[in-house]
């Protein structure tokens, strides 16, 4: 076969399978959407294969009316309008490429989007094509926040599929160790993970309500894996005439970390402390 120039469609269902290798990739683009909303509550629900439904739902700001059009159209983004602005992001966002949602309806068999913001009356569900634009559009009824669900994960591309459905089980794992590194980053928020017609891998996070957020390690990890780690904090705090301190030279950040102890293992699933945040 001479060499060719692939149609755009084939060219944007390659590029969105780099975007979002497997579900556990789609789901961590759609927490990272709802935590740059200001979401203080993310639930995700998947079927047990990962692929039938994918969908995650946030409390946080919504999608203005106006930005709707937009919200799926590769290289999109509200958070920068050009290359320069990267200089003075920091890290104030979790992600600004403008591809997730774009990647998610090309490699979807269906994409909806159902979204509102403070003051309006009623939400809006929108339901996107493959190009990223709105195909239908209605009146719905749903909370101030946003939910994201994709239904036929991957059908477009019948051999990642393939792989994908052999693997649900570790994808699920995945999935769980990412809302747990979630937790442990933004102890106030809560995550909740519900499989459809499964609930083994079920798992809630529910921060307790305390004038100053503390992290309870015990709710992330469990009890059992949570009595095997140290609390260390850096630097030491310094007894000074009967009141601690951490020292004049560190005043600028502290850290504090759990570790597992020296005799920890006996019983229990230490991967769970090690989850990479």
């Amino acid at each position: 076969m001479a060499i060719q120039r692939l149609p755009e469609p084939a060219v944007r269902a390659i590029g969105s399978c780099q975007a979002l290798t497997e579900s556990s990739s789609l789901v961590k683009e759609l927490i990272d959407n709802a935590l740059d909303a200001k979401a203080t509550s993310v639930a995700v629900e998947i079927s047990a294969n990962t692929l039938d439904v994918v969908q995650v739902k946030d409390n946080g700001h919504g999608i203005a009316p106006g930005d709707r059009d937009a919200m799926a159209v590769r290289y999109s983004t509200s958070k920068i309008s050009n290359l320069r602005e990267l200089e003075s992001l920091g890290g104030r966002s979790l992600g600004f490429r403008g591809v997730a949602l774009s990647a998610a309806c090309q490699m979807a068999g269906r994409m909806a989007i159902t979204t509102r913001t403070e003051g309006e009356s009623v939400a809006e569900a929108c339901w996107i094509g493959k190009n990223g634009s709105i195909e239908n559009r209605e009146c719905a009824s749903h909370p101030v926040g946003t939910t994201v669900r994709i239904s036929d994960f991957l059908k477009c591309i019948p051999v990642r599929r393939e792989n994908a459905l052999k693997n649900s089980a570790k994808t699920l794992a995945k999935i769980q160790r990412t809302l747990r590194a979630c937790a442990f980053a933004r102890p106030g928020v809560r995550f909740s993970l519900k499989v459809l017609k499964g609930g083994k891998c079920n798992w809630l996070y529910a921060p307790k309500k305390t004038p100053i957020q503390q992290l309870d390690l015990s709710l992330i990890i469990g009890k059992d894996a949570a009595s095997q780690c140290i609390k260390c904090s850096y630097p030491p705090p310094i007894q000074d005439g009967g009141e601690t301190s951490r020292g004049d030279c560190h005043d600028t950040y502290s850290i504090e970390a759990f570790i597992p102890r020296t005799d920890a293992g006996k019983g229990t699933d230490l991967s769970l402390i090690y989850s990479p945040c």
